[in-house]
């Protein structure tokens, strides 16, 4: 008894496991392989219990976002939001797409791998990845107190405080570096309530002694 294999080529959308019930080309798989098949020349007709349509072909993402790098806004977790992925697949109905973190989710100081999985009706599923990086440091910290610091004067005079930190620790003078850094954390909770909110103030001091060397 001969066991194979049997190509139907049927010309228009079926939903993964319904019924065929409309007229398809017979194709025979090649035996052995790869000779090419051979088609019957007029269609014939599928239809009954069991000639159903099994998707085994996982959706195709035709969006991700690209790796991302975003300035620490807190000590603990900063907003991030990125373009949603997008993602298609070979047979009708809809793909649904999740990833681990959501967009316009809070993410930690450090490097994120977000994995994005996309699901079509039949339970295939394709996943893809990429990085979301919060970076906390002496140029991004002045960055995010310029943005947040209401008082321009005061928000300068914290940048040049970051600066001189940054520039000790590239001398290897980290007892200035931790002296400048100390001056930033003084004069920003001086400033609280005043040119930032507390949680500002609160948000800013915590980065800052992260960068305490």
């Amino acid at each position: 008894m001969f066991i194979g294999t049997e190509i139907l080529s049927i010309a228009g959308s079926v939903m993964p496991g319904e019924a065929i019930v409309e007229d398809a080309t017979f194709c025979p798989a090649p035996q052995p392989a790869p000779q090419p098949a051979t088609c019957s020349e007029s269609p014939i007709s599928v239809t009954g219990p069991g000639a159903t349509v099994i998707d085994e072909i996982p959706p195709t993402f035709t969006s991700m976002p690209p790796d991302m790098t975003v300035d620490a806004t807190g000590p603990s977790d900063t907003l991030v939001q990125y373009q949603a992925p997008t993602a298609t697949d070979n047979a009708p109905g809809a793909v649904s797409v999740s990833c681990s973190s959501a967009s316009g989710g809070m993410f930690m100081v450090g490097t994120t791998s977000v994995a994005c999985t996309a699901t079509d009706v039949s339970g295939n599923s394709a996943t893809a990845t990429f990085s979301v990086t919060v970076q906390n440091t002496f140029d991004s910290l002045c960055r995010v107190s310029s943005l947040e610091v209401t008082n321009g004067g005061v928000a300068h005079s914290l940048c040049v405080k970051l600066e001189g930190a940054a520039d000790a620790v590239s001398a290897g003078d980290l007892t200035s570096a931790d002296g400048k850094v100390g001056a930033y954390v003084n004069e920003v909770d001086a400033q609280s309530g005043k040119s930032v909110t507390d949680q500002q103030a609160q948000d800013l001091e915590g980065l800052a002694q992260l960068l305490m060397p």
